[in-house]
Parts: structure tokens; sequence; C-alpha cells
């Protein structure tokens, strides 16, 4: 993965690279810092999409339909080109609330030595929903391939609001 210290890369890349990549990580940081490289990696990944790859019209359109109708339309949207980021696995969406994510056969998580690509994907899947769906989105890794799950699973609900000066619960 040298030649990539240079300049990174310009378009997809293949899958095997980017278990490489986990390992990597894995075999080189703690749990918590390659919990925030992942982390940071996948916000960055969604400003991309979002700046690059999803149309303004689309993301004008998705702020302005009802939560739970630009969730599904946006769970549609993301599952049509899941091939661009579960690869080899199967990508499944329910657009309830909270919605649920599944990567089924994930190929980051399938054949690390230790959790830390969920990270990546929560991130992204907050992002995207959090500045197209609603700002208040939370993406919660509910399962991790690489922690002994079946399949790499994430949950996106509205976080609670908080009055100032009042105790949660």
């Amino acid at each position: 993965l040298g030649r990539y210290a240079g300049a990174p890369p310009t378009g997809l890349v293949d899958e095997r690279e980017v278990v490489d990549l986990m390992r990597a990580l894995a075999e080189t940081f703690s749990p918590e810092r390659r919990h925030t490289i992942a982390w940071i990696a996948g916000r960055q990944t969604a400003d991309y999409l979002l700046a690059n790859r999803i149309p303004a019209g689309a993301q004008r359109v998705l702020r302005r339909l009802p939560d739970m109708v630009s969730r599904r339309v946006l769970l549609a949207a993301i599952a049509r080109h899941a091939w661009t980021f579960a690869g080899s696995g199967r990508f499944v969406a329910h657009g309830g609330n909270p919605a649920r994510v599944t990567i089924e056969a994930c190929p980051i998580c399938r054949s690390s030595p230790a959790p830390g690509g969920c990270a990546y994907y929560a991130a992204t899947f907050e992002r995207l929903f959090a500045v197209l769906v609603d700002p208040l989105t939370i993406a919660v890794s509910t399962g991790c391939m690489a922690g002994g799950a079946p399949a790499c699973s994430f949950d996106l609900a509205r976080r609670a609001r908080h009055r100032a000066g009042r105790p949660a619960g």
C-alpha cells in the first residue's frame, strides 16, 4: 500500500487492499486509535460522497422529505451502490426507526484480526444520515464479524435531545 503514501487513490480500489489496510491498522495501533482512524476515514468518505457523488438536487429533495421517507430513499440509494463499499459482502437495509443496516460477509471484518472496520462504516452512515435525513442521527454498531458476530450490523436512530441543566432519563 506504500504507493498510496504520496498520492491517495483516485478511484475505487480492490477490496483486498482495504482489508490489507485494516489488517495493518490492527497490527500497528491500539483499539482506541484504530477506531478513531477508521471513524475519521468514514466521515471523510461521507463528505466525499456528499461533495462528488450525490447530486445537489437529490440532497435538497432528501432534506425536504419527511424523515421516514428520506430514510427509505437514502437506504435504497445506498443499497444500489453497495458494491462500491461492501465489495463481495452483501448489504441489507431496513428503513424503520431505527433504520437497520447489515453487511453480511463484510470484507473488512471477516478476515480482520481485531474489530475496528465497523467504525468506518458507522461513521460513513452516520454522516450521510445526519446531513441528508436528520442532523440528530447517530449510528451504533450492533455487531461486528471481527468480534464474532455473524454479520456487521448498525442501527441508525435519532439521538435524544436533552434540556440544558436537566439530567437525561
